[in-house]
């Protein structure tokens, strides 16, 4: 037993850290867009170490050295860890610029702009029930490698962690949970290194392991290829690729991007990193244990066994700390995940449709702290523990993955072909879960992907009459001409548009078809990135109130008046800060970081800053502040 007042102090300290991180993170929220997607301020690099360090989450951290011991060290390094990490890379090289230039908070929100109502609620269900199982799991899993530590009881350290991350989550929101995540690669990522290095020295490692040849030296070891049962490299491909493109836990974090680039470039080199310095370390800890820890026992205790038995005080303590940041920070991302969900996709869209981003912070504080609670409950009280959870939450993300590829790059697929397709799809899965086939025929996830796809396409081919149904013509309104004015200054993607017009995506999806029914709006394609890409026809311009010789001037190069006067301000004082400029420029402080997106879009500013981001003239844009702005 390590020495209670070491264990005890290092993790207090450690969550103290996280708590005063929370605390001054609380003082960068101002609206749901700071809460939820850190007002898309997160740069790539941070993003990259965040998307990366969910590498080092618990229920990744029990199970790859685990995998070691009873498939061998490269089924465990390449198609358990690094799998995940592939899966990583092509979600970010694929969708990532997709996601971002949505706009969409949730995968849900998507599904309701592009196929329907029905079909975004379903869709919000699975996210919540998936990513709260995710939550549990997480929470589920060190607290099991926890008791035999600390030898305090299971509920216990299950209580003490939801609590904690809770706090600092429901304080600093998105921002909280982005730099926690940072912290706990920093703090962790040299305890595993050193900890190798050690025992290295101190055993020769490769003449000790029994059948060390084939696992270190066989490709396979005992892993499967190609059967349909889980673990498998097949199946373990399926599941890590539907986890990812399925989860609102992926969703979030590259929405929450500054740019395109910083949410695919995130994405990408998140799972790099997470390949080159954390799979391999992960991977020979259960070899370490297998080695180093006497007698028999299970290969899911190995992490636990040789931190507890094998380290020194110090180093057991700081492995300790390591893989509780990681938990907290894993299970944080997931609390955003259904709190963003539950908060986008039922309280805004049903109950406060006109709110402001202002006005929804308390409420995504309550929706975080109650998913906190539900969390707590399932870990404590769901009879698998965090391998069922895991399985569970493949289950409930399996549907909506198949949808939202189809719904990206198939463009015959149809509100009712996927309310269809995910309904059954997800039917089919819970009841094939139930049963027990999936744990020697064919793994839940085959299932979920299988049925979702065969009944979405043939439903939608059966419906296709949908897709040239003619849309209800109603009245121009309000909304309608802030959405042209917004495509005539060049906020041509549907994420400037969600941004700029601060209400629900679906609605603003809807109104955008009433413009393209009207010939007013073109949509520059029906696949891909040009599906969320728009521009006003000719009469949409006539249309619109005639532009102010100041507005003219600024339109030609896709600009505002309230963009050239933030550049004027930025090339005067040299520094950007948010409340000068809004006084200068007339534009609200919550409303800046869309002006701001914009003109670095447009080149005119060029953006840096690793936490907050900060700005500063192109040479593009001071050749505008003296072509429009003289000083």
């Amino acid at each position: 037993m390590l020495p209670e007042w070491m264990l005890i102090g290092s993790v207090l300290g450690f969550l103290m850290l996280v708590i005063w991180i929370g605390r001054v993170t609380s003082k960068w929220i101002e609206s749901s867009s700071d809460f939820f997607v850190s007002g898309r301020e997160v740069s790539l690099f941070i993003n990259a170490c965040a998307i990366g360090g969910i590498g080092l989450s618990a229920s990744v951290v029990a199970a790859m050295p685990m995998f070691s011991i009873t498939l061998g060290f490269w089924p465990s390094f390449l198609f358990y860890g690094s799998m995940w990490a592939v899966a990583i890379i092509i979600y970010g090289a694929t969708i990532g610029g997709f996601i971002r230039r949505t706009g969409a908070y949730t995968i849900s929100e998507w599904m309701g702009m592009r196929l329907s109502t029905k079909t975004r609620v379903i869709c919000a269900m699975c996210q919540i029930l998936g990513t709260v199982s995710v939550m549990a799991a997480n929470i589920a899993g060190i607290s099991a490698v926890l008791v035999p530590i600390t030898g305090y009881p299971y509920a216990l350290n299950v209580v003490a962690i939801t609590g904690t991350f809770l706090l600092y989550t429901i304080l600093g929101g998105m921002w909280a949970v982005t730099i926690v995540d940072v912290a706990h690669i920093v703090i962790g990522m040299p305890a595993y290194y050193i900890v190798i290095a050690q025992l290295l020295e101190k055993t020769n490692f490769l003449a000790s392991l029994p059948g060390a040849d084939w696992r270190l030296f066989s490709l396979t070891g005992h892993l499967p290829l190609f059967n349909f049962t889980f673990p498998s490299l097949i199946t373990m491909t399926l599941t890590w690729l539907v986890f990812v493109f399925g989860s609102q836990y992926y969703w979030i974090r590259l929405t929450s991007a500054r740019s395109e680039r910083g949410a695919i470039g995130g994405a990408v080199w998140g799972g790099l990193g997470a390949i080159i310095f954390i799979m391999g370390p992960l991977a020979l800890v259960g070899l370490f244990a297998l080695a180093l820890v006497p007698g028999q026992w299970p290969p899911a205790q190995a992490w636990g066994l040789l931190v507890g038995k094998i380290l020194s005080p110090v180093m057991a303590v700081w492995m300790i700390v390591a893989i509780l940041g990681a938990s907290m920070s894993t299970a944080s991302t997931a609390l955003m995940g259904t709190s963003s969900t539950a908060m986008r996709d039922f309280y805004q869209r049903f109950m406060r449709p006109n709110a402001t981003p202002q006005e929804l912070v308390v409420p995504s504080r309550i929706a975080v702290l109650l998913a906190g609670v539900l969390t707590c409950l399932l870990a404590v009280f769901y009879p698998g523990g965090a391998a069922w959870l895991l399985a569970v939450a493949a289950a409930w993300f399996g549907p909506p993955a198949v949808i939202l590829l189809l719904s990206i790059h198939w463009p015959r697929i149809t509100p009712t072909g996927s309310f269809a397709g995910i309904v059954i799809g997800l039917v089919a899965t819970v009841a094939w879960q139930l049963g027990p086939y999936w744990q020697t025929t064919m793994h839940m996830i085959w299932m979920a992907v299988g049925v979702t796809l065969a009944v979405t396409v043939l439903v939608s081919l059966a419906t296709s009459g949908e897709l040239n149904r003619p849309v209800t013509k109603v009245e121009m309104t309000e909304q309608h001409i802030k959405l042209m004015t917004l495509l005539r200054q060049g906020r041509t993607t549907l994420g400037a548009i969600v941004d700029g017009m601060k209400i629900d995506g679906e609605r603003i999806y809807h109104l955008l078809r009433g413009l393209i029914a009207w010939e007013y709006v073109q949509q520059h394609g029906k696949t891909g990135l040009a599906q969320v890409t728009f521009g006003l026809t000719p009469s949409g311009q006539s249309a619109l109130p005639p532009m102010t010789d100041e507005e003219r001037q600024a339109a030609a190069f896709e600009l505002t008046p309230a963009d050239m006067a933030i550049l004027k301000h930025i090339a005067a004082t040299q520094e950007f800060n948010a409340a000068a400029l809004s006084q200068a420029s007339g534009v609200a402080i919550g409303d800046m970081n869309q002006h701001i997106t914009h003109l670095v879009t447009h080149d005119c500013l060029v953006e840096s800053g690793l936490w907050r981001r900060q700005v500063k003239l192109s040479p593009k844009g001071m050749d505008l502040v003296k072509k429009l702005c003289p000083m």
